[in-house]
């Protein structure tokens, strides 16, 4: 009976493992892609936490996702946000597997769905509370002093040197944590499917890249995959795979201060600029809160302000970040903004945006010039989906070492490298490991919308027709039964699509 275990690696990639690869320090990790399949895998733009996981887990582009970003930008109705409700909105490719599954930290799970077997969700949108299912599972969490999230990685941003090695001391304890916990729940329960997601360790890499606590990391990780090896191999096929790569910065493209400077974009930071001058900002108010009030009296004053007020007071250095945005976009006399490591929505009527994204593409060429985008798409080349029409008009495909964050209030269009010093990019990685698998191959083209369709196939499921990716017969050993069987197409029915049509006319 076919059975699988999916590691899940956040920002992996090749680039970054190579040269430890090379010198015998991740020995299991060298053990898997020698004998077994590994590929460059290509994540869906943006490369982002959000929406990879889901398009991983769905293979479903973010137009049918209904998922961008971390935020999404409504110029319509002239907002800013984050639907995390949609998270939840389609069958996940464990849902479509008989028996019992095992999802532990696992990013985009949140709210939680009911499944056979157990869900726990995963960092950065995961809650503090209520984060797993079943209830029972308490102990078992208890047991490996389980956390989201580390409550000192506030030092990362701005602690003394002493304070980010606590926070890397946290972390590491973490990933432990959670690998002993996954391996005791496959130990104690046959799982027909199991799912492990490793977070954190792209944090790191933002951070310090390669430096040694990312090192460390990397090092505790190979060890422990090496102990699910050991344990499991007899009676599991591996998959490994990434949500997205990363790579080092150079340089950081302040793209709403570009937009602004071209004309695209008008907004009203001036006011925020001058609180910050005066000390006014988030970071500072929260700090004199601690020491003026009780953290009741705190939770009390903000129940109260109005969410415009909140959002109307800057970031330290007066920017102003995802929701915040739309607070301080002239939205009446802007023509475009962009979020976040590629996005950029045009605002106009239809006729007007038509006109702005040929000019913003020729405007855009500058950039390019400039090596510090790659490429721009429309957003037909890259969407389709009941959510298209909310997509982003043009994604920028950022060049290697570029950074784009998509905060507003930014002085300098190219900045150099600040907290983070690596970044994202679109290249991350896939290695599968098994009896069933072929070894010492690399899979040339490969897309992580391709992940799920081929974990179906191999558990000899049909393919629902609505998913994005293909079976990747390739990565089997050619005398084996999986890869003589026919892949099997699942067609929606008739009621379905209905549904279907309807619920994107409403939209």
């Amino acid at each position: 009976m076919e059975k699988a275990i999916v590691i899940g690696l956040d920002g992996a990639s090749f680039e970054i493992l190579t040269p430890w690869l090379k010198n015998g320090e991740l020995s299991n990790i060298r053990k898997i892609r020698k004998n077994g399949v590994h590929a460059d895998m290509q994540s869906v733009l943006p490369p982002v936490t959000s929406p990879n996981w889901k398009c991983y887990s769905t293979s479903m582009n973010p137009g049918k996702i209904g998922i961008f970003w971390w935020e999404n930008v409504d110029v319509e109705n002239k907002k800013v946000s984050y639907p995390s409700e949609r998270t939840a909105e389609n069958k996940e490719l464990w849902e479509l597997i008989g028996g019992k599954k095992g999802i532990v930290n696992m990013p985009l799970t949140y709210p939680l769905k009911e499944i056979d077997g157990y869900v726990i969700s995963g960092p950065p949108d995961g809650p503090d509370e209520d984060y797993f299912r079943p209830e029972h599972l308490e102990d078992k969490l208890e047991k490996y002093n389980y956390k989201v999230r580390p409550k000192n990685e506030k030092y990362l941003r701005n602690g003394s040197e002493e304070e980010k090695q606590e926070c890397v001391n946290t972390i590491l304890e973490m990933i432990e944590n959670k690998f002993d916990l996954a391996k005791e729940l496959l130990k104690e329960d046959d799982f027909q499917f199991f799912h492990f997601t490793v977070f954190y360790i792209n944090v790191l890499q933002h951070y310090f890249w390669n430096d040694k606590p990312t090192k460390r990391a990397w090092k505790l990780i190979d060890k422990k995959i090496g102990e699910f090896l050991d344990e499991f191999e007899e009676d599991y096929t591996f998959f490994f795979m990434s949500d997205h790569g990363a790579n080092e910065i150079e340089n950081v493209l302040n793209i709403n201060t570009w937009l602004e400077e071209k004309g695209y974009l008008k907004t009203k930071t001036g006011k925020g600029k001058a609180l910050d001058k005066l000390g006014l900002n988030l970071q500072n108010i929260a700090k004199m809160s601690k020491y003026l009030f009780s953290q009741e009296t705190i939770d009390a004053l903000k129940e109260k302000a109005p969410d415009s007020f909140i959002k109307s007071i800057p970031q330290k250095g007066g920017t102003f970040k995802k929701e915040q945005k739309g607070e301080v976009i002239d939205w009446e006399n802007s023509k475009a903004i962009a979020s976040g490591q590629g996005p950029i929505y045009i605002i106009g009527t239809e006729e007007e945006k038509e006109k702005i994204k040929e000019d913003l593409k020729e405007d855009l060429n500058e950039l390019k010039e400039k090596g510090l985008i790659k490429n721009v798409f429309e957003k037909e080349e890259i969407y389709s989906g009941k959510y298209f029409n909310g997509a982003p008009d043009l994604i920028l495909d950022q060049n290697k070492g570029v950074h784009i964050p998509g905060d507003v209030g930014k002085d300098k269009v190219v900045d150099t490298p600040c907290r983070w010093k690596g970044e994202n990019k679109r290249t991350g990685l896939f290695m599968a490991y098994g009896d069933n698998i072929k070894e010492e191959y690399e899979v040339e083209q490969m897309s992580i919308l391709d992940i799920a369709p081929t974990i179906l196939h191999f558990y000899r499921k049909k393919i629902p027709d609505d998913m994005d990716g293909e079976v990747k017969m390739k990565i089997f050993k050619e005398n084996s039964e999986i890869a003589k069987r026919e892949v099997k197409i699942e067609s929606k029915s008739e009621k379905e699509r209905l549904d279907e049509a309807i619920s994107e006319i409403s939209i």
